[in-house]
């Protein structure tokens, strides 16, 4: 999953993740600033979310999706459960008033009106909710509860104070300030002119590197959503760089100050700026966006040391489009050796030449290049690092020169336009999942020098029909051709002692398969749904066959198993295979 499509759906389960899950829980756990708390968990959330996307692996976004579910039918509803104050049902009370109060619903803590429940017993204050007295432990019901008039004077209580302490703070200091003549939104300080200034550094320069990945071939939407983010992340910050603030905070800090002698102290310091931020803002977003855009204006490649000679660090977009590049085999005097990781990587060219000078073609060096149709490497190339021509959409040929010795996991993964390649002999390794997914190929020959297949290297290529494998292989790993549903030519090498789990499954097109001797073990899910397997020699050697191994082989009709096998139970389940033994 490419980061971009990884934020595109991150963002789409934003607004689920806050209607069912950040809101309900802001308002169960801030009931004074439930606003505050969801800004706090939203922000949490996105950064958590966009660290594994960038620095880990965008397939958080699958768990966040169906965090969305969990959040919103258990975490949610536990919450509410455990904030929730239950009090204790009221036992039946025969007192008339008790009762009358009750349904007129003017009852309080210990008090129904200016009614006072006691404990007659004991005399001690009961609380409404209570079940038995705490003094005596006297059952709360009956004759046992003693209604007393309450004389005392009803105080009214201002509904203003209602709030928490801070709150009627900043309201005081607000009117205070009123009254001085000031007004308190627009006021400032040279200390608040000068944290502002730094936070809008700090926005400034997150900004130029984020305009930097986008040059960077780093998709739009990612640099878009990643400039909303942190704008909105910068207006929550600098909301806090306010006058206000620091005179609420320095009150609590000193309960004994006149009010208005703190705000005499803070007039002192006031400093107007030249621009409102609104202004400083546009110019700083000005600034960050148009030195990139002049330094690239027209595509680059850029190079960096790289051993005795230079590697290519990256091709950048420009304003201006460049369809086809040229890489010379020297630069500053010296030999261009390798593609550096990533360095073409999202680009929209079409066509690149590479000098005989380079060695190394890096990791995700061409990485959803979807525009290049062919591409011939140099002699000289010995090495293709992992997923370096994966997701090559367009790709239909590459010629891969003799003396290449090592090709890494998913290296042409998902090139689905890709029709036959030709492994070179001098090849000596070759990575899981290599050519995962290249749904074009009707053909491969492993090379001599190649003696391990590595999981996932030919899974699910759709058209491969033919695998030529010779006889010095000694192991093959799991997976290896499953998904192969037009595979029906495979003789395996007879050095191999296991056919690992799900290496044929569903390849639907096999009808024969002969077990070299030698071989101990049939893995699990091995021959699962090979519909059109008929045939299947399995030879004295074999001593387990694992679970499902042949399972929905509808052709598999008779076969032939040692006797003393441990065959698992639901080796053959779906299958109308009839099992005969060698005899000894």
């Amino acid at each position: 999953m490419s980061i971009s499509y990884a934020i595109f759906i991150e963002a789409f389960v934003s607004i689920h993740m806050s209607v069912f899950v950040l809101i309900p829980l802001s308002k169960i756990f801030s009931k004074d600033n439930p606003k505050k708390t969801f800004l706090i968990l939203f922000g949490i959330r996105a950064g958590i979310l966009l660290f594994f996307d960038i620095f880990i692996t965008p397939g958080i976004a699958i768990f966040d999706f169906f965090a969305v579910f969990i959040g919103a039918f258990i975490i949610v509803p536990i919450s509410a459960i455990s904030a929730k104050t239950i009090g204790n049902p009221i036992n039946a009370i025969s007192n008339k008033i008790i009762n009358s109060n009750m349904t007129n619903g003017n009852m309080a803590n210990n008090s129904i009106g200016n009614i006072i429940l006691k404990c007659t017993k004991c005399g001690t204050n009961l609380q409404i909710n209570d079940k038995f007295c705490p003094s005596c432990g006297t059952p709360f019901d009956g004759d046992n509860v003693q209604v007393i008039q309450d004389e005392s004077p009803i105080v009214t209580f201002d509904s203003t104070y209602y709030v928490s302490e801070k709150t009627i703070l900043k309201k005081i200091i607000t009117e205070e300030f009123k009254n001085q003549g000031e007004d308190i939104k627009t006021f400032t300080t040279s200390k608040l002119n000068k944290n502002k200034n730094i936070l809008l550094s700090i926005f400034g320069i997150l900004t130029l590197i984020n305009v930097l990945l986008f040059y960077f071939n780093y998709s739009i939407l990612f640099c878009g959503l990643m400039e909303i983010l942190m704008f909105l992340i910068y207006l929550l910050i600098n909301r806090k760089f306010n006058v206000l603030n620091i005179l609420t905070k320095t009150a609590i800090k000193n309960p004994d100050e006149d009010i208005s002698k703190l705000i005499n102290n803070i007039k002192s310091e006031k400093k107007d700026t030249l621009l409102p931020n609104f202004s400083k803002i546009i110019i700083i977003l000005l600034i960050t966006i148009l030195i990139p855009t002049i330094a690239f204006f027209n595509p680059k490649v850029i190079y960096i040391k790289y051993g005795d000679g230079y590697q290519v660090f990256r091709y950048t977009r420009g304003i201006t489009k460049n369809e086809e590049v040229i890489i010379p085999s020297t630069h500053n005097g010296k030999n261009v050796i390798a593609i550096g990781a990533r360095a073409f990587k999202n680009t929209k060219i079409k066509k690149v030449t590479l000098p005989e000078t380079i060695e190394s073609i890096k990791f995700d060096a061409f990485r959803n290049a979807s525009n290049i149709e062919n591409l011939t490497l140099p002699s000289s190339v010995v090495e293709i690092r992992a997923n370096a021509f994966a997701n090559m959409s367009s790709l239909n040929y590459i010629a891969l020169p003799e003396g290449l010795k090592d090709i890494r996991g998913g290296a042409f993964a998902h090139d689905t336009n890709l029709t036959n390649v030709k492994l070179p002999s001098t090849l000596e390794y070759l990575g899981g999942r290599a050519f995962s997914h290249c749904s074009s190929i009707t053909e491969i020959t492993i090379p001599k020098g190649v003696t391990e297949i590595n999981g996932q290297t030919f899974e699910y290529m759709t058209s491969l029909k033919t695998i030529n494998l010779h006889d010095d292989i000694t192991y093959i790993h799991g997976e290896v051709f499953q998904g192969d549903i037009n595979l029906n030519h495979v003789f395996l090498p007879p050095k191999i002692t296991e056919i690992k789990g799900s290496t044929f499954e569903n390849c639907s097109s096999l009808s024969f398969i002969r077990i070299p001797e030698g071989v101990t073990r049939i893995g699990g899910h091995a021959f699962y749904g090979c519909t059109s397997l008929n045939d299947v020699y399995v030879p004295r050697t074999v001593t387990e066959i694992g679970s499902s191994a042949f399972r929905q082989c509808d052709s598999l009709e008779n076969i032939t198993i040692p006797r003393n096998a441990i065959v698992n139970e639901r080796a053959f389940k779906e299958s109308p295979t009839s099992i005969s033994y060698y005899n000894n």
